[in-house]
């Protein structure tokens, strides 16, 4: 995981490292390691099994759920909100209501009952076309990040698939159980306030500025391009620097657990 060769800005170099080199543990969002299947298989790395599971957590009293979990996305990713000066407030609400509908997820994963899907047994079975139309139709699930559970159900379904029929049933086996585990280690985690506090137009960018330079001084220690006193010594400087944006959440923090009734 240390591994200095490993780093890099290409993102098709970072790819090819993941995919051929056999990384063992892959960052990304829950619904994103299904994709990884169907890479693995069409990049000739059959004997690959993708097993999602929760962050590794350092057994350590100071570190609590919050500090390694990411909680739910509340108005942010792919979702919409209604804007304040809008003139027509009603109709937005009606719109978001239908996108957040039952209906909706159904037809955005599922899609139409005898086009995308049949009925089998009282299960859902997706049509040999299904796939076809599947990227299509599950963009109007942006509402539910393109990760509600259906979409999720028959995403992993389809790319099971192609996976050997001799392993297939243990390896949708591990996978479930996999996603099972991590979601319940999500759930942990409590909302991000930060979902609900608009910060200043000039501390966004700085706070922008700041997560860059955080990852560049974590990422040099790790290859040993700074020793860590160096690496202690950045640390105390990028936390006098950046302390304003602290200061600035937590002068609008009490406003915010009000508004929550909190």
């Amino acid at each position: 995981m240390l591994d200095p060769t490993f780093v890099t800005n290409t993102i098709q170099d970072y790819y090819e490292k993941a995919w051929y080199n056999q990384m063992i543990i892959y960052p990304d969002d829950l619904n994103s390691v299904i994709t990884y299947i169907g890479h693995y298989i069409n990049n000739g790395v059959e004997e690959a099994i993708a097993v999602p599971g929760p962050l590794p957590r350092v057994d350590d009293p100071r570190v609590t759920d919050d500090d390694v979990y990411t909680p739910a996305g509340i108005l942010e990713g792919h979702c919409v909100a209604i804007g304040a000066s809008t003139k027509h407030k009603d109709a937005v609400v009606r719109l978001i209501e239908v996108l957040l509908s039952d209906e909706v997820d159904k037809l955005s994963s599922w899609g139409i009952e005898g086009v995308d899907y049949t009925m089998e047994n009282g299960q859902m079975k997706p049509t040999p076309t299904s796939l076809e139309t599947f990227n299509v139709r599950s963009l109007y699930g942006f509402m539910f990040t393109y990760s509600s559970d259906r979409l999720s159900d028959i995403f992993l379904d389809m790319e099971l698939q192609k996976v050997n029929p001799s392993i297939r049933d243990e390896y949708a086996a591990r996978f479930k159980e996999g996603m099972k585990i991590a979601f319940e280690q999500q759930s942990k985690a409590s909302i991000n306030l930060m979902d609900f506090i608009k910060l200043s137009d000039d501390t966004i960018t700085k706070k922008t500025e700041a997560a860059q330079l955080a990852t560049s001084i974590v990422a040099k220690a790790i290859i040993g391009e700074i020793s860590m006193e160096e690496y202690d010594q950045q640390v105390r400087d990028f936390l006098k620097t950046y302390q304003f944006i602290t200061d600035e959440y937590n002068n609008k923090l009490p406003d915010v657990l009000k508004l929550m009734g909190k």
